[in-house]
This record gives structure tokens, sequence and C-alpha cells, in this order.
């Protein structure tokens, strides 16, 4: 009223806000309006008799409903006389249809429950216009109580007809088997082609991740997921044709299911195969392999000294750098990332990240620096500030380090001829030299000098060769700037000269490691598989180049997959041309595989959160057809299942779709007549303590070691479970009949082990 002044909050009373506070008229619920001219009502019968004047029309066939608080009776409340506006909330009568049980010309008869034993006069006071409304023909009471019944056991009827398909088929998302079926075909070609193992290893470790989705495969799914592979394995050596591709390929598929079965401690030991596509790519990876422990001590040491909060797992985080190694080992040895980026899926469960939130900047942050420590190990430059002294960096790995016998070097243009006994390098390849490896006596007085030194430049620095022969490399060294006296050879170290990983394959290296530390930063693992098959990749953009970095400081983007390159020393023609051919029959086998496991494990492969969805939606519809009448909800959502009359659903889910609805027929008519339905109970657990969330309702139960699942069911028995709480405390067991979860299934929407 003109105060302009600001209203600041101090405090609210409980449900002080009234959702029903305001009366929204359904017009599909309204035939014509009545206004009561007087009512009696007997609180201890429940009968009410209300006068509608001559000509109202209703008769018994009728239903009529109160508009809420429209209707004023006067009763006695002690010493004084109250008037009281009904229906009320949680009367029986709010909003709720009441079948007409008697008319005449003037009067109708309705029951719209008793006062519960408060037995004095009601008087009528008043009624407002339009008090009475009758109801459309179809519009009855046992309809709407039919239709809470149906709502109020959603949960329970999508959960009854989920465990009935289980129950009765090998139930598995076909979406999934698909992507995995392609995961392990790539695994296995990739494997055949190159004479390694280990792709197959991790594809078997993926499932001993201890993942939901792969804890699901482990303890409900083992039979069908090892049976699967070993008809893929069959089918596979039917299709290939190289003997040497066939043992590789059979070797691979029964890796796989060993682990699978067995555990990640019956893997075999990691192989890379013997071909390479360069020198300087196998080179970096023997120096990789040779440092994986020092680079393992090096990251924990790293993040103690710069996140020395952080809480984590160190033996699960060096671990995970071992795994990345060997990854980026094999990647680099043959022109791929494939391995790298397929490993990345450690991190995440069905595309949702699983490392805590405080976690994840700094893993990207450490496999971004142990990428930098890792070009340098390529390279073969001595790491000058490591973080740990537990191990030390290896050189010479390839162990083809070269000893100069000879060398001069002309200081005026900076060329170095160095003489030695033999060696296989070319132009184009990388050397470098020791730290104080040559020396070299100059000057007047004549004064030995070992080089390099910190202050050269080519200290700790890859040197390309410029020219061979078969016992001496020329490289440019760097001039000594006006210094022109003559440099005389005098000795050298033993293994003075390494041979190092071209600039190029460094790189490679450093944006393999990068390339994790995106994709953890980013916090999403985009899966190449759509729509249209495993190699559709909509949806799945490069940064360039094959790699994640697209150089701005938001917006990475996921990496694409590339191939091995097979190119270089040690592919066979044959083979590759079998890892073609298996490339080529992915998407065939990604659907036969479904063919198979429902031929011969009764597999019915379907989207279970869709089909839950589905169900709920169905159960919505016919409750609305049940309070409005007719069928129209009914047929309306069973059109989605088809188009232009034709069904939709695959041909293998129709008959155990009707039969899921018969079954969800039959149970919404118990729900709906209040009949109890036998219960069937799996494992029984005991539990040892409990946490209850009043605000949340979110109630956390320890029961020990269990393989329920997020989206399982569980039955809380009657009283079953105790818990204290109030002031003086009381302890009281739940569920009563009173508790919402009381004869009523509960789902599973978070657990540990």
């Amino acid at each position: 009223n003109g105060y302009t002044g600001d209203h600041t909050f101090i405090s609210a009373d409980v449900d002080c806000i009234d959702s029903n506070a305001i009366y929204w008229t359904d017009p599909a619920k309204i035939d014509s309006f009545y206004t009561p001219s007087t009512a009696t009502y007997n609180p201890s019968t429940g009968d009410m008799v209300l006068t509608l004047g001559s000509g109202h029309g209703i008769t018994t066939d009728d239903h009529i409903e109160f508009k809420p608080g429209s209707v004023t009776f006067s009763c006695a409340n002690g010493a004084s006389i109250e008037e009281i506006s009904h229906p009320r909330i949680g009367e029986p009568n709010y909003m709720m249809p009441l079948e007409v049980t008697a008319a005449d010309a003037t009067t109708i008869t309705v029951n719209p429950g008793t006062a519960n034993g408060y037995a004095n006069t009601h008087t009528f006071v008043s009624a407002e216009e339009g008090a009475v409304i009758k109801l459309p023909e179809n519009v009855t009471r046992q309809g709407k109580l039919a239709a809470d019944a149906l709502l109020t056991n959603r949960k329970f009827l999508q959960g009854h007809v989920d465990n009935w398909l289980k129950t009765n088929y090998f139930v598995y998302d076909e979406r999934r088997c698909a992507r995995d079926t392609g995961y392990i075909l790539d695994a296995v070609r990739r494997d055949f082609v190159t004479g390694s193992n280990i792709n197959s290893v991790f594809a078997g470790f993926a499932y001993r991740s201890g993942n939901a989705s792969a804890n699901l495969v482990i303890t409900d799914q083992l039979t069908e997921t090892t049976g699967a592979i070993n008809w893929l394995r069959d089918q596979i050596a039917s299709r290939i044709s190289d003997a040497t591709a066939i043992s590789r390929s059979n070797a691979a598929f029964n890796e796989m299911v060993d682990i699978i079965t067995n555990g990640i401690g019956n893997a075999d030991p990691i192989t890379f195969g013997s071909s390479y596509v360069s020198g300087s790519a196998l080179r970096a990876r023997q120096a990789l392999q040779a440092n994986k422990e020092f680079l393992k001590d090096e990251v924990t040491a790293w993040i103690a000294a710069n996140h020395p909060d952080l809480t984590y797992d160190v033996a699960d985080c060096e671990r995970d750098l071992g795994y990345f190694i060997d990854a980026i080992s094999w990647d680099v040895q043959h022109g791929s990332n494939a391995v790298t980026i397929g490993n990345a899926r450690l991190y995440f469960d069905n595309a949702v990240g699983v490392l805590a939130e405080d976690e994840k900047p700094v893993t990207a942050a450490a496999y971004k620096h142990i990428g930098e420590l890792a070009g340098q190990i390529v390279r073969e430059e001595e790491i000058q500030s490591p973080d740990q002294s537990v191990t030390t960096q290896t050189f010479n790995s390839a162990s083809n380090a070269l000893t100069p016998t000879g060398a001069t070097y002309n200081p005026t243009t900076g060329v170095m001829v160095v003489t030695v006994a033999s060696h296989t390098l070319e132009v184009g390849d990388y050397v470098v030299i020791e730290e104080g490896g040559i020396t070299f006596e100059c000057g007047t007085p004549a004064q030995q000098i070992s080089h390099p030194r910190a202050t050269d430049p080519y200290f700790n620095t890859p040197i390309r060769i410029d020219a061979t022969t078969p016992t001496t490399l020329t490289m440019q060294v760097g001039n000594a700037g006006t210094y022109t006296e003559a440099h005389t050879f005098v000795s050298a170290l033993t293994n003075a000269i390494r041979p190092s990983a071209d600039p190029a394959v460094a790189n490679e290296v450093v944006r393999l490691f990068n390339t994790i530390s995106d994709i953890v930063e980013e916090d999403n693992y985009k899966e190449t598989f759509g729509t249209e098959g495993y190699y559709d990749t909509k949806g799945y953009v490069s940064g360039g180049a094959g790699y994640g970095t697209d150089g701005k400081d938001s917006g990475l983007t996921n990496p694409t997959i590339k191939e091995p390159t097979l190119t270089g020393t040690g592919y066979d023609a044959n083979i590759i041309a079998d890892f073609e051919n298996v490339l080529g029959a992915t998407a065939k086998y990604q659907k036969e595989i479904i063919d198979f496991i429902r031929e011969e494990y009764n597999g019915l492969a379907y989207n279970t959160d869709l089909c839950y969805r589905d169900i709920g939606m169905i159960v919505d519809a016919v409750a609305e057809d049940m309070e409005y009448g007719g069928d129209a909800a009914t047929a309306n959502a069973a059109q989605y299942y088809f188009k232009n009359a034709v069904s939709i659903l695959p041909y293998d889910q129709r008959e155990p779709t009707r039969l899921a609805y018969a079954q969800l027929a039959d149970a919404a008519g118990d729900v709906v007549t209040g009949t109890m339905m036998p219960r069937t109970f799996g494992s029984s657990f005991t539990p040892t303590d409990a946490e209850y969330d009043p605000t949340s309702g979110h109630f956390t139960i320890t029961i020990g070691s269990h393989s329920l699942d997020v989206g399982d069911y569980i039955w809380l028995e009657e009283e079953g479970i105790t818990l204290e709480c109030g002031s003086p405390a009381q302890q009281i067991s739940h569920p009563r009949t009173t508790d919402p979860a009381y004869q009523v299934p509960q789902r599973i929407i978070a657990k540990t082990a």
C-alpha cells in the first residue's frame, strides 16, 4: 500500500506454503454445477442429503464431487459452536468422486464418510455457488481409487515387470554389447597384425576394472559374456586365412577370456611385437619401458611436492600410470594412438567419470608433467632435477650406444666428425653426447676440455646426423665463436654417444600423454560409436591430427582413433589383409553376436532404462483412463510402438514385450483390488549399520559384501531396522505400516562394494 522499503527475510514456519490452497477445476471432470440450498449430515453413518431443487436430473447412476471447502456446517466443540467448511485436505471425500446412493425430485444422497466417532449434530450453514459438481458419465469413484492405487504403486509395477523380464530372459543392453564387441575385435586385430598382446590384455582388464558396469558382467553375466567371446573367436578364425594371424587371433581371444574369468593376476606379460614403424619409434618404446619404474616414482613424488593435501591411492596411481606407459609404448612403436585412447576408459564407466572431483585436475596435471619427462627420456636427455631419488633414469636401453675412437672439430663451421668402430645410423637420425663425453685439446698453452659442457649449445640435446660413412658420423654442434684454434681429439667416455629418438617421435610421446591429460581434464569420454554402426563417428570430433588439444583454454575435444601405420619393419602383407578383413566385418559381427546370445542364452537385448520409462508411461496412461473413463490415453501410449501401423520394436523384442505387458496387467489388477502378490526374493542380508537422512529421504544401509547394483530393488522387512531419534531419544522400528517404504520395493540409487 505504497510502502517501498526493503523486506528482509527472517524465518518461515514449517509447511507454511500449501500447494492445495489453490483449487484448479478440471474441465474433463465437469458435467454441470449445483448449489445446495440446504443439507443434512449423519456423522455416524456418513450419509449426506443435499437439497438441489427440482429438475436437478441427477440419478443413482451418477457421481458427484465437492469443491474443496465449499459446504459449511456448524457443530458443537465443547462449550463453543464451530463452523467448518468441507471437504478439507485429508478427508476421504476431498477431490474424490462420490457415488449417488439415492435421488428424488429435489435431493440426492451421498456418503462422504463418517466423522470418526464424533456424533454431535452438524447443522448446515452455507454452500458456495457451484459447490456440487456432477461428473461425466465415465468418471467414477472406483476409477479414481484405481488410478490412485496405480500411481501410488507405479515404481512397484515398474520393478515387478523389470524383475519378471530378468527372471525369464538373459537381459542385457544391446548397444553396449555391440560397442564392446567392437572394442574386442579392435583389440584382436591390432594384436594379431603386430604380434603383440597388449590390446587383448587391456580389453580383459576393462572387465576387471571394478566399475559398476564391469562388476555386473563378472557377477551376473560371466557365462554369457565369455560364451559370446568364444563364439566370436571361432567366427574370426574361420574368416581370416593366414595361419599366423589365426593363431595370434585365437590367443588374443583366449587371453581375454582367461582374464575375465580368473582375474588380472592371470594376465600374460605384456608384449609389443617385433614389428615397428621406424628404428626411432622402437628406441622410444624401449626407453619408456626401461624407465617405467622411474616415472612411477616421479609421479608420486611430484604429487607429494605440488599437492601435499591430496588424499589418493598411491598404488592405484602408479598402476594406472604403468598401464598408460605400456599403452603409449605400443602406440609409438606402431604409429598409433588407439591403445592410449582406449585405455582412457579406465577413468570412466559408460562415459561417466569415476575419479573424485579433487583428483581430476591433479591427475590431468600429473600426466602432462610425466609427458614432459617421457619426452626427455626417449630423446636420451638426462632429467636434470628429478623429484625423487628412489630410482634413477636408465639410458641406452636399446644397448646401441657408441664409443668414439677419434673425432675432429672445426671451430669455425661447428662441424664435428666422430669416428666409431661401426654403426647402423643414417642421415637424419639423432644422437645425444654424454656430458663431458669427448675430450679435445686446444689453445696455447694447450688445455684439455671435455665436451659437451652445460654452456655448450648441444649439451643434453639431440644432434642430427648430417653425413655418415661405415665408421663416421658428421654433425653440426655449433661453432666456437671467435675462437679458431685447432681442436685435437684426446679421449672419449665409453658409450659416450647414445642414439636418440628423433624430435617427431619424441613429440608424439608427449602428445599421447597430453591426450590422457586432456580427456581427464575435460572429464568427458565420447566413444566412437554411432547409430549407423561402430565406425560411425557422428558427434566424435577431433581436436586436430588425432589428438585432444585444440590449442584453446576451453572446449577441448576428444581425439579420433588412429590405427597402426603398418608400414616399416616386420609387418606381413597377408596378415595386414586379414586385419583389414576383420575391420570391415566388425559391424556384421556386432549384429550377429546379438542373434547368438538370443538363441544360445535366451537373450533379450534392450535398453533397460527405456523399458523402465515405458512401463511408467503405460501405468500413467492406464491411470488416466481409469480416472477419466475410456481408453484414449492407453491407446495413445501404445501408438508409440508403431509407425504407420507397423511395429517399430525389433522382431525379437515383440513377444517378450507382449508377455511383459500381460504381466503388468495381472500385477495392476492385484494392485487395484488390493490383492497381495506372492513375493519372490533372492539373497537376504542382515544390516550391521544404517543411516537415514530425514531431509533427503536417503537411507544408507551397511550389509557387508554383496553383488547388488544401482537399479536393483530390495525389500525391507516390516519393522526390520530399528533407529533411535528424538529428544528424549526413542527407538522406532521401520518400516511401519505408515512409512512410504512399507511393503514397497525400494530402488537402489547408489552403492559401494
